[in-house]
């Protein structure tokens, strides 16, 4: 008898065990998580005597500790049990009165707005004491009956501050009154419940969830723009206050990531939150795949934290794929702080400091360049998937062939890294690659002495390049210009500036293993630009062999001019100070917001984020940080606390000239100048957009 109720109980747990599961893994099953019903108390008190003979004794002080259970079906209600130690001194220094007790009681909960509710409670119990000093006491006891009233709040879903006052009678003996200030541990011990049981439920509620698909090349984008949306509807009759909205993507995401906060939602009211990603770089290791994200909503209802969760597949595609033929997108794939492309980016921007003489503007010059150190460096431009999938300019190098839009990446991050400014060109289905030509309006459709046929896009006028066409430089510049007036007159023509793009779809982060090319030697690179410019070499030909001793500094310019000198590559470490209140994915969307303002501003410089952990405190240590990172200035921006929202503080530093500056703003306004004015257009950047 007894071994077949035992296997009758198995088999319930087995089918319970098994619809848990389902519930938890179904993707239309929402969870709800119920506030812990089940607390821990730890209560120190003062206590003052009160009644018949309380002129014998002085205030004491006693300890409470206790647990309290809240039944699911009466949420308000809490029934307690406790047990005390006190210590009484008796006047005029006549010993001590020593209390142990035990209560039960209840108590009910009156919410008043968010966390915060007041409480009344009743206890009865048996007290029994002890007089030290007094060698002919006995140990007695009688029993005792409390009430007070308290309040509440609730700091976390698990811990709650407690103020408490009351009264207390010990049958036969005296009255006391006493004051507590209680610690409230609240664990989670129970199971979520699926919604749509008989149990109480919050009126928190999920509704419509739409998740697009996430594309890893673009995943800083998504600090910034939502992959989706997640409607939440408040179905009950009480205020919803501080709902916030997270998510949390298995294998992508360590742990799950704030997305959207609003403080009040009123009963009846619907909510289309955002929902925001920061995935990591294990996104970008893949392959198209499938991945469980879980979405979490929590709120405070009447003093009491609740949780909604609702799971569900969400599409990640392939790294290098692109969502359409925006080509603003393959803008995420423009690295000019790739290591393997630094040497590159440093003999263009030698190769177009040549004097005038040599003919050409600067960006004709860096046009010719580019072109000359794909051809030295063996890349070739091979059919490819149109603009739909894109390569990391390292695996363009490696592979030695990409498609158009492969060489355009490659070529617009070897023109950025160099300091000028390219763009994304699409004619057709094919992508070529454009430099500015200036930055004025438009005076013609040809630039320089050498007259190269220049093409207007959005104010300004951009030299166009076809890295996979074959002939000589200024002949395949024109063919490019003829190919995008025919592709206008189709409407299939578009011309995105990189840092235009890069404010929709920031640069991926780098891709790890990568190694500096050994560049063509710059010398070398200056002749083949002249002879471009001339017709007289053509671009095609088997692919030089690169100098083995051409050393990462021998791009160096001949320093006559400022804007000759390659852009200096700065680390930025954004860091909070303990007050200061900003979630993850704002750190992180400030950190790269930053960054991007930096790469905008003109300034002669190129950003590398610092990325995770603490950035080293002393200016040796930090000095070497930014050099293992390739670069050869570093900057510190602390935000300002709760308490200084608008004060921060910057500090950089120069690895080579060892200049360094410190400024500290309150307002927008540096409350001490930039000594190096090299980096006053920083500091003034950085005072207009984290100063106010």
């Amino acid at each position: 008898m007894v071994g077949r109720a035992v296997r009758r109980l198995a088999v319930r747990a087995a089918v319970l065990a098994a619809f848990l599961v389902c519930a938890h893994t179904s993707g239309a099953a929402d969870l709800q998580l119920a506030p812990p019903s089940l607390s821990f108390v730890a209560a120190p008190e003062v206590t003052f005597p009160l009644g018949p003979g309380q002129q014998n004794f002085l205030p004491g002080a006693a300890a409470r500790i206790g647990v309290e259970y809240s039944p699911p079906s009466i949420p308000f209600l809490s029934i307690e049990s406790a047990a005390l130690v006190g210590f009484t001194p008796i006047t005029d220094g006549l010993g001590t009165t020593s209390q142990l007790g035990a209560f039960l009681g209840a108590a009910w909960r009156f919410p008043i707005v968010g966390p915060l509710s007041a409480r009344a409670f009743a206890r009865a119990g048996y007290e029994a004491g002890l007089v030290y000093g007094d060698p002919l006491s006995d140990v007695g006891g009688a029993p005792a009956v409390e009430a007070g009233l308290g309040a509440s709040l609730l700091l976390t879903p698990g811990l709650a501050l407690r103020l408490d006052g009351s009264w207390m009678y010990v049958v036969g003996a005296n009255g006391s009154a006493s004051v507590s200030l209680s610690i409230v541990a609240r664990p989670r011990m129970g199971r979520p419940q699926p919604s749509g049981t008989g149990s109480p439920r919050t009126g928190l509620s999920i509704g419509r969830v739409e998740l697009g698909e996430v594309y890893p090349a673009l995943r800083r984008s998504y600090l910034n723009h939502p992959i989706g949306t997640v409607e939440i509807v408040n179905t009950g009759r009480r205020t919803l206050s501080d709902v916030r909205v997270s998510i949390r993507v298995a294998g992508l995401m360590e742990k799950p990531r704030e997305s959207a906060a609003r403080p009040v939602l009123k009963p009846g009211e619907t909510w289309e939150a955002p929902v925001l990603v920061a995935l990591d770089a294990a996104a970008a290791r893949g392959s198209a795949s499938s991945a469980r994200a879980e979405i979490s909503v929590t709120c405070l209802e009447a003093g009491d934290r609740w949780e909604v969760r609702h799971s569900g597949d969400l599409q990640v595609m392939d790294p290098h794929a692109l969502a359409g033929d925006d080509i603003s997108q393959a803008a995420a794939f423009v690295l000019p702080l790739d290591p393997s492309i630094r040497d590159l980016s440093q003999a263009v921007a030698g190769a177009a400091a040549a004097d005038e003489a040599s003919g050409g503007s600067r960006p004709v010059r860096a046009a010719a360049a580019i072109r000359e150190v794909l051809r030295q460096v063996g890349v070739r431009v091979v059919p490819g998937e149109g603009l739909r999938r894109v390569k990391y300019p390292s695996e363009t190098i490696r592979d030695g062939s990409g498609s158009d839009a492969d060489a355009a990446v490659l070529a617009a991050s070897v023109l950025e890294g160099a300091g000028f400014r390219a763009a994304l060109v699409r004619v057709g289905n094919r992508m070529l690659v454009a430099v500015q030509a200036d930055g004025g309006p438009p005076a013609g459709r040809t630039v320089g002495s050498v007259e190269a046929p220049v093409i207007d896009a959005g104010g300004s006028r951009w030299l166009p390049m076809d890295p996979g066409a074959t002939g000589g430089f200024l002949p395949v510049t024109r063919a490019a210009c003829d190919a995008w007036d025919s592709a206008m007159k189709s409407g299939q023509a578009t011309l995105v500036p990189v840092r235009t793009a890069w404010l929709e779809y920031a640069s991926a982060p780098l891709p790890t293993g990568s190694s500096p090319v050994i560049a063509p030697p710059v010398q070398g690179l200056r002749e083949a630009v002249a002879a471009a410019l001339t017709d007289s070499t053509p671009a095609t030909g088997s692919p030089a062999a690169a100098s083995a001793d051409a050393a990462p500094g021998a791009a160096a310019t001949d320093g006559k001019t400022p804007a000759a000198r390659p852009p200096r590559r700065l680390l930025v470490a954004f860091t909070a100070r303990p007050g200061a209140r900003i979630s993850e994915i704002q750190r992180a969307s400030v950190s790269d917001s930053l960054s991007l303002a930096l790469q905008r501003a003109g300034v002669g410089i190129l950003v590398i984020p610092f990325g995770s952990g603490s950035f080293p405190d002393s200016e040796g240590a930090r000095a070497e940080a930014a050099r293992k990172a390739g670069a050869d200035c570093y900057l510190v921006v602390s935000v300002g606390d709760a308490d200084a929202p608008g004060k921060f503080s910057a500090e950089t530093f120069d690895t080579l000239s060892r200049n360094s500056t410190k400024a500290t703003f309150a307002g927008g306004t540096a409350e001490r100048a930039a000594a190096d004015p090299d980096w006053s257009p920083v500091v003034d950047l950085l005072g207009r957009a984290y100063g106010g």
